[in-house]
Order: C-alpha cells, then structure tokens, then sequence
C-alpha cells in the first residue's frame, strides 16, 4: 500500500505486482531457506534472484547483494546461525520472510526494500 495525502486527507493506494516486480528486479537478492516449490514461483517473477537452503551452502557472496531475506519459517538454526553471524560482516540489509505463496512473499519483499531505503 501507499500512502496519498490529498487536502488533508490520506488515501491508501495498492501497489501492483508490476509496480513491485519493477524495483525488485532491479535488486540482487538473496534468499535464505524458504521452500524450494516456492522459490521456484519465485523465480517466474523474479530475474535476479537467487536462493540457500543449506548450512554447507557457500555465503562468502554475500556482500555483493543489494538485500538478503531470511525466510524464518523455512530455514535450519544451523543455517540462520551462519547468516546471522555474518551480518555483522557485510553491510547488506538482512530482511525478514514468511511463507510459501510468491506473491504474497513479494509483497513482503517489497516492503521490506522500502521501509529499509
């Protein structure tokens, strides 16, 4: 949603998927853990993307993103510990996901970006 303020009044306006697929594609983004059938929805929208599911997967890449988001739901401690460590590391802006619909986690994703910009 966004925010109009007209005349002293404030009107909410939905944000299209275009509008979103637009400022994410236009990112590096990582994924950590999430489900891999949806990060396969993901990927139908999203053309710079790219996912880890694993705690032996290498992370030394890290840095080079524009935003890193953390699929809490889906994700091993052993994994999420590694990333969490490593944030201190990189200055790339560590996000928050849920879930397993791609739209609805784009949405997220979204907003994650422009609250954090």
């Amino acid at each position: 949603m966004k925010k109009v303020l007209e005349s002293n009044k404030t009107y909410e306006i939905e944000i299209s998927l275009e509008e979103k697929l637009e400022l994410l594609n236009n990112k590096k983004i990582a994924i950590i853990g999430g489900n891999i059938n949806s990060f396969k929805q993901l990927k139908n929208y999203l053309t710079n993307v790219t996912a880890y599911y694993n705690s032996t997967d290498d992370l030394s890449g890290l840095e080079n993103y524009d935003a890193i988001f953390i699929n809490h739901e889906w994700i091993s401690h052993s994994l999420f510990d590694k990333v969490w460590t490593l944030r201190n590391k990189i200055d790339v802006p560590v996000l928050f996901i849920s879930g397993t619909n791609a739209k609805q986690i784009i949405g997220q994703m979204y907003n994650g970006l422009k609250e954090n910009a």
